[in-house]
């Protein structure tokens, strides 16, 4: 029987030396200190105000948006059905909604890509148009039809 040697979940590293090779403790890494102003190539990054989010207040009142779908292109389904939940979640959305939009040339860098994205994405979505009063007869049911919007795929989140 020849003994081989121990198969660790690491590859051939035993957990002691996969941690000593491969995993920086916290307390090593050293930051230089923070100013408020993190520099994007030559400019300096745009950060939201602190006084925008301090006086925010969550409302949970359901918006009607128009539907629209999330193009999976490969295997994004599991993040476009994050997405879509996300964008159904009324404090996310209101909370999206009450950030300002800003385009690649008001702030061509930012200190906080995600949540400029998760704008962009709750931006894509309208409320959901108010159809005309539709003519009936006396006892006809009544058929609205919910007309979707345009299929888009969000990359910029990606």
């Amino acid at each position: 029987m020849a003994l081989h040697s121990p198969q660790y979940i690491f590859g051939d590293f035993s957990p002691d030396e996969f941690n000593q090779f491969f995993v920086t403790p916290r307390s090593s890494v050293e930051l230089p200190p923070y100013s408020g102003t993190v520099l994007c190539g030559t400019q300096a990054v745009d950060k939201l105000p602190d006084e925008l989010l301090e006086n925010v207040t969550l409302i949970h009142k359901p918006v009607s948006l128009q539907p629209r779908g999330l193009i999976n292109k490969g295997n994004w389904c599991y993040i476009n059905a994050t997405l879509q939940a996300l964008v159904a979640c009324p404090p996310m959305y209101h909370l999206m909604k009450f950030i300002p939009l800003y385009s690649k040339v008001q702030r061509p860098c930012t200190s906080t890509p995600m949540i400029d994205s998760f704008v962009r994405l709750m931006n894509e979505f309208t409320n959901m148009p108010v159809p005309p009063k539709p003519r009936q007869a006396l006892g006809d049911k009544i058929v609205r039809d919910i007309r979707p919007g345009a299929a888009f795929e969000p990359t910029y989140i990606y």
